[in-house]
């Protein structure tokens, strides 16, 4: 940023001549304050021929800054790049390790859990005994039943549970909370003895071949008592099928020892990713050809990959150069976004000095060209580092004094009218309107000034007024120091006309005393404005307003904005102030030749 700016210092009293064209002005003061213009960096077919009319509007200024962060308070560094501690992105979808983990423990213990088809199971509850012949009802006392199925829930893992030993005197029974403790807690409970009787049936298909009575025993005191079967389920609410698993096994098993819990132990087709495979996924990301943001190259260290790419291919490129390191599309996507890469469109309104220094390195021929060209492209990000950093010093400062205000104002993307999305449009003359928002620093509170093309061009003489109208009418009171920031852009920011618009704002605003007018490094322009140019873009694709007539824009932009809606104010023909002809009369554009280059001065 060129830290010279129009500051406007002295007052000189000066007179219009009789007969003059000067455009009328609101108020009756002459005061004209002179005022610096440094070299325009471009220009408008406006300014370099006043008498221009073009052909075609349908070329617009691309201003295309969408979805751009605003830069931070406060820029630190002079090193490219620098590198900060990266946002980490949440769970990618479908990822369920947390909740089947949740699910499993509180299944487990015998609370209430939900299923992954979103089936509520409710907790498990001990059942009230019915009569029997044991008479288990009046044997034994309802607490300490609740004591033994609260401690048999509390085992909690079904592996350990299957293992659990049989001497349950000599371990502490209750802290164990296991599935498989639980198990074996239950097969020392099942005694199986011979079969006392055999009813003789009639029909062979009836008969049962069943040599083996099971005897089912409560554990109270460290000494077995005799239950029933349908007590013994209702105590510690298990199922028949859990008890009949049980009773197979001990059958099976002739020396009394049981086979391990085999649950969780399948080892899959495709073993575990390894850690090898991963680095060679994220080495393999990381050797395509990326690019840094240009609006938040020092705060962020965010990567983007070229436009032209896309995940899948990404992704199908590393199968093909590693078909032995396999590794899931889900997690290949989860160290894809870990790495801090996004796949985005490149900006068209990147810097112009910043890509010829990166070509300059990249096809350097010697380590000297190339050291020389990165000390200057370091030189050039130092200096728009400075722009952004003053631009937030004046910030902090004006919050804090009521006496001064920081703005900073830009021309968005001409919008069409009607706007509509049909390819057929693209080839038909539609009627652009232009927006210029000013943004109030201090309140963060945004106001659009609209016209369309029939009303006025969108030169020096429409920027100003819209600026000498805010000045005049939007400017917070008690202001006297107002500081402006925008582009370079001669044909609209950069000129003259601003220069005489600022002149007649300060004679008809009594308590304004001084503006300052600075200007960012041209190619690092990034301002709140184009914050809420993305705003309304956004807003535009959300909306169901259908936009047939200027005025509908207006309506769309005054719904942008939660906390403080926009400000919008469509301009009039009247509204429209001919500061050009200010110069044939008042002001003085004088041309000075600094050598070969042209330096316009006003005075």
């Amino acid at each position: 940023m060129t830290s010279r700016g129009r500051k406007i210092l002295n007052m000189l009293k000066t007179s219009a001549s009789d007969g003059s064209s000067c455009a009328q002005f609101p108020g009756g003061k002459d005061d004209i304050l002179n005022i610096f213009v440094e070299k325009d960096c471009s220009s408008d077919d406006s300014i370099q021929d006043p008498n221009y009319e073009p052909e075609d509007n349908s070329f617009s200024r691309s201003n295309e800054i969408n979805d751009l962060p605003e830069i931070e308070n406060e820029l630190q560094n002079d090193e490219l790049p620098a590198i900060t501690s990266a946002k980490r992105r949440k769970n990618l979808k479908g990822d369920t390790r947390k909740s089947r983990a949740e699910r499993k423990i509180n299944r487990n213990l015998g609370k209430e859990y939900v299923t992954m088809k979103q089936k509520k199971v409710a907790a498990k509850q001990m059942q009230t005994l019915k009569l029997c012949r044991n008479k288990c009802f009046e044997k034994y006392k309802l607490e300490i039943l609740q004591i033994l199925f609260n401690d048999f829930w509390a085992l909690g893992d079904y592996s350990k549970r299957v293992q659990y030993i049989r001497n349950l005197i000599q371990l502490d029974f209750w802290a164990l909370g296991d599935y498989s403790k639980r198990v074996q807690y239950i097969r020392n409970l099942i005694q199986l003895v011979p079969k006392k009787t055999t009813r003789v049936r009639d029909k062979v298909e009836k008969r049962r071949n069943r040599t083996l009575s099971a005897l089912y025993f409560f554990s109270i005191d460290g000494n077995l008592q005799r239950t029933c079967r349908d007590c013994f389920t209702r105590t510690f609410d298990i199922s028949n099928k859990f008890i009949e698993t049980i009773i197979n096994k001990k059958k099976d098993a002739v020396s009394g020892i049981f086979d391990e819990e085999r649950r969780g132990s399948y080892t899959p087709k495709r073993k575990r990713i390894t850690d090898e495979a991963k680095e060679l996924a994220r080495k393999h990301i990381l050797s395509i050809p990326l690019y840094e943001s240009h609006y938040t190259r020092k705060r962020s260290s965010k990567k983007y990959l070229p436009s032209y790419y896309t995940l899948t291919k990404v992704y199908d490129s590393y199968k093909e150069k590693h078909p032995e390191n396999y590794i899931n599309r889900k997690i290949f996507e989860k160290i894809f976004h870990n790495l801090n890469i996004k796949i985005k469109k490149p900006k068209k309104d990147t810097c112009g000095n910043c890509d010829k220094l990166l070509m300059k390195i990249k096809m350097s021929k010697s380590d000297e060209e190339r050291e020389a060209a990165q000390n200057e492209i370091n030189l050039h990000h130092k200096k728009a580092d400075e722009g952004y950093t003053a631009k937030n010093n004046d910030k902090s400062l004006t919050k804090s004094d009521p006496t001064k205000q920081t703005i900073c104002f830009d021309l968005q993307q001409c919008l069409p009218t009607p706007d509509l999305q049909s390819g057929e449009s693209f080839y038909k003359r539609v009627l652009w309107t232009f927006d210029l928002t000013i943004h109030d620093c201090d309140d963060s509170q945004a106001y659009c000034y609209l016209w369309h093309e029939t009303l006025a061009k969108r030169g020096g003489n429409e920027i100003g007024s819209c600026l000498y109208k805010f000045l005049t009418k939007n400017l917070t009171k008690n202001v006297s120091h107002i500081i402006m920031y925008s582009d370079s852009c001669a044909g609209q920011n950069k000129n003259s006309f601003i220069s005489a618009a600022c002149f007649v704002a300060l004679q008809n605003t009594p308590a304004l005393e001084t503006i300052d007018h600075k200007f960012l490094l041209p190619g690092h322009t990034h301002m709140e404005c184009d914050s809420d140019h993305s705003l309304i873009e956004r807003h535009k694709k959300k909306s169901q307003i259908n936009v047939e007539h200027p005025h509908d824009w207006a309506q769309l932009i005054r719904q942008v904005g939660k906390a403080k809606p926009f400000k919008c104010d469509e301009m009039l023909s009247s509204d429209f102030l001919d500061f050009a002809s200010l110069f044939n009369t008042s002001l003085t554009n004088r041309k000075q030749y600094l050598g070969n280059k042209k330096k316009n001065n006003t005075f």
